[in-house]
């Protein structure tokens, strides 16, 4: 029953979802740049015939099927395209042939074709386009609102479908002081208070974890960072994806304890292995599943099913299950079996089709967004279905989707659609409204400053400071209009400075202005370490190297990540024991019959 106050704070956040960009500098000692190379490949859009279309493959059975796919051509057959590493030396080549093959076809047949054989392909959708989309249609993702002054308008809806659907939009955006003097429709319910106090929200919750790579694991690291125990379920017959990616330390040798990508996203979480190929793995994967509080799973659609773990197989055994599903398309839809993966969202949602460079091609966004938009999504509507249990009893469905959790991050290019009827074009790092908006290389080896003036006093303090005295740069619409002009002025003054001088110049003057900062800078950074947002904990096999942490801290509760990311099956033992109350002759009686993985 007691209240809590949070600061969140924006530059952790968004340090926190750099997915492979921190620990890349952390276990392998290399900073990746803005034009580094993937380490996955293929990993591009590509110009066909009627539009783009974006292609990855994620592991080596993937490529094999693209292979067939483009008819099995001499070049697909070199030595060196035969592994991830080969394909990284020689991406050139080979995004140039794939490049060459995918031209002369049209996206949707691309499309179609690549996802009947499991192959991550994706449009490069407009607004539009998503407007169209039967998929999206058929989900209940477009909802119509009826908009005082606007009419009728289509919007993004939910994230996910739920079986109990307490979403809706109840009513349309208010006008401007619509309802002044307004008093709260329904009392305030009965504040639940707890018998004992508890350290952090979630502490007393338990989790079943079938997750992997990064959707699903960001997820129920949120979950574990708000105090609940996550139990992830593991096999050692074919490991997490995040345990085999090449990020692995470079000062120990390589193995599933080892690698930078899991020991980033599995943080503050407990490990099992079980042989889910067994009759006796899904067994006690189902036990732990009805058992805990909630349940969460991403992989592909159909997986949890096969094991006997899906949403109608738990509540049969458990009818106030509560389980988050997350994937590329979500469980319901024509697209329902699609492999979709965090890199082919942003083509989907119309991202890429707004980023890049003004007057240039649609580019991806760097990161895989929609792996962190859904699953903070999917950790909050988790736990609403925890509160919302509570209250009625009722167990939840949770079906995220991917590409509607990304989607839904894209208001302002919606917004721009429904209002002016034109599709959002590139535009750099400048703001449609707002100038100067951009990034401006300083004194340094590519050292570069974000700076942004939000009104016309910003503005003059600015020019004070840059000995600007020119009317075209008085107002906002005129700075906008010569923003070429106003960009060079700017830059030829930053580039005589460091990017902190620059930084700490402004700041004080109350102009927005921060450094690009890299991975190691960000280790380094005294703001993130005085939050304790670096984390040191000592892995039982990596030992203190440094990791991204909560980016939050609370006045009222503990802060801090409380465990390093487990080894893989390190908590076997305790968990059959703690959580399903078997005897150690039981246990050892599962190894033995080899279900423990």
């Amino acid at each position: 029953g007691e209240g809590e106050h949070l600061d969140l704070a924006g530059m952790a956040y968004i340090a926190s979802m750099l997915e492979a960009g921190f620990i890349s500098w952390s276990y392998l000692g290399e900073v990746p740049g803005r034009t580094g190379s993937r380490i996955l490949n293929p990993w591009r859009i590509f110009e066909v015939a009627d539009g783009r279309i974006f292609i990855v493959c994620v592991e080596d059975d993937q490529w094999t099927r693209l292979k067939e796919v483009m008819g099995s051509p001499d070049w697909a057959a070199m030595e060196i395209f035969d592994t991830q590493e080969g394909r990284w030396d020689a991406e050139d080549l080979l995004h140039m042939w794939l490049a060459e093959w995918a031209a002369p076809q049209r996206v949707m047949d691309l499309f179609h074709t690549g996802q009947g054989n499991r192959i991550g392909f994706a449009p490069v959708n407009s607004i539009e386009q998503m407007l169209q989309d039967p998929h999206l249609k058929e989900r209940g993702f477009l909802v119509d609102v009826e908009q005082p002054g606007l009419g009728k308008i289509t919007l993004p809806g939910p994230v996910a479908r739920l079986s109990n659907s307490y979403w809706s939009i109840r009513k349309p955006a208010p006008p401007l002081g619509g309802h002044q003097g307004a008093t709260f429709e329904q009392s305030r319910g009965t504040q639940i208070k707890s018998r004992e106090k508890r350290s952090l929200p979630l502490e007393g919750v338990t989790v079943a974890d079938f997750t992997w790579v990064w959707a699903g694991p960001f997820c129920t690291m949120h979950l574990a960072h708000l105090g609940a125990e996550v139990i992830k379920v593991e096999s050692r017959q074919a490991p997490d994806l995040g345990r085999r990616l090449p990020i692995f330390s470079a000062q120990h040798e390589a193995s599933a304890d080892t690698n930078g990508y899991f020991n980033q996203w599995g943080q503050g979480k407990k490990s099992i292995t079980l042989d889910l190929s067994t009759p006796g793995g899904q067994k006690i994967a189902k036990q732990i599943a009805i058992t805990c509080d909630l349940v969460v799973s991403n992989y592909a659609t159909g997986v949890m099913e096969k094991f006997g773990l899906g949403y109608e197989d738990l509540v049969k055994e458990r009818p106030d299950a509560i389980v988050g599903v997350i994937s590329g398309y979500g469980n319901y839809g024509p697209y329902r079996n699609y492999l979709g993966y965090g890199p082919t969202t942003a083509p989907l949602s119309g991202l890429s089709s707004m980023t890049g460079y003004e007057g240039g091609t649609p580019q991806e966004v760097g990161i895989s967004l929609g792996d962190p938009a859904a699953g903070i999504a999917t950790a909050y509507l988790l736990i609403a279905a925890l509160i919302a249990r509570r209250r009625t009893g009722e167990g939840q469905f949770i079906d995220t989707s991917l590409w509607e959790a990304t989607a839904s991050s894209t208001a302002e290019g919606w917004t721009q659609k429904i209002l002016t009827g034109d599709q959002p074009e590139p535009c750099g790092n400048r703001d449609p409204l707002m100038a100067p908006h951009n990034l401006y290389r300083c004194k340094g080896d590519d050292d570069w400053v974000a700076i942004s003036c939000s009104t016309d006093e910003e503005w003059r303090q600015l020019a004070t400071l840059l000995g600007v005295d020119d009317d075209k740069f008085l107002t906002q619409p005129s700075r906008k209009a010569f923003e070429d002009e106003l960009d060079a002025v700017i830059e030829k003054w930053t580039l005589t400075k460091d990017q902190w001088e620059v930084t700490r110049l402004l700041q004080a003057n109350g102009i927005a202005a921060i450094p690009s900062l890299d991975a190691q800078l960000l280790e380094t950074d005294p703001h993130l370490n005085d939050r304790g947002f670096i984390e040191r904990l000592d892995h039982p096999v990596v030992g203190k190297l440094a990791h991204t942490g909560i980016p939050w801290i609370a006045s009222n509760s503990p802060n801090g990540v409380r465990t390093p990311a487990p080894t893989l099956g390190q908590h076997t033992d305790q968990i059959l024991s703690s959580l399903l109350s078997l005897t150690e002759d039981e246990i050892e009686a599962l190894r033995e019959a080899g279900v423990l993985g």
